[in-house]
């Protein structure tokens, strides 16, 4: 399965779709995404052809409007990878799980020593934010504290420094986003397919 945030500042949004095509062209429905209010969160399961057009830049988001006599009765966006590396955080990935409504999504850009991130989340004010080292199910230490770091609209973005066993952690699924000890996500690759 593929996992998914799309936020949109539509007032009047109808239907979120998921559509083939390359930049600049329409395409053909692949299926309509459950949601409709930023931001949206889910996961879909896509055919082996439709993994092939993710990775290929061959899929885009429409968000349709309620006003389809306005000058864009829609939005779209390409779907491009410019980030090696994420993490879907929610309740149920905390140890032990807890139950809320808060999620969020950390997308990660890896390049040799630096990290890039962009972390979205909904339902929670980030007093506690971390990288932590540790296996899916199990809690470790902290690697990173982001903690210090402000947020504008519910996203937060940055970059630190990585090497040695942290490093070796972040790159093989060893790590962890934490926020507040109430939702946390694991960090996998982009390219891995569930």
């Amino acid at each position: 399965f593929t996992e998914y945030m799309i936020s949109h500042n539509i007032p009047t949004s109808i239907a979120v779709n998921l559509r083939f095509g390359s930049r600049g062209q329409s395409g053909a429905l692949v299926r309509k995404l459950n949601g409709i209010v930023s931001p949206i969160m889910g996961n879909t399961t896509l055919t082996g052809g439709e993994y092939v057009s993710l990775l290929s830049g061959q899929l885009y988001i429409e968000v349709v409007s309620e006003d389809q006599t306005g000058d864009f009765p829609h939005i779209r966006g390409q779907l491009v990878n410019e980030y090696n590396y994420y993490a879907y955080l929610s309740g149920s990935q905390v140890v032990p799980p807890q139950t809320t409504a808060s999620k969020g999504l950390a997308l990660f850009n890896y390049d040799t020593s630096e990290v890039n991130y962009v972390i979205q989340f909904d339902n929670i004010t980030p007093n506690s934010l971390s990288i932590n080292s540790a296996l899916v199910g199990e809690n470790g230490n902290v690697n990173i504290d982001l903690s210090t770091v402000t947020s504008s609209e519910n996203v937060i973005t940055g970059s630190f420094g990585i090497d040695g066993t942290f490093e070796e952690n972040f790159t093989n699924g060893g790590s962890y986003v934490s926020m507040n000890g109430q939702i946390r996500g694991q960090i996998v690759s982009t390219f891995e397919q569930c």
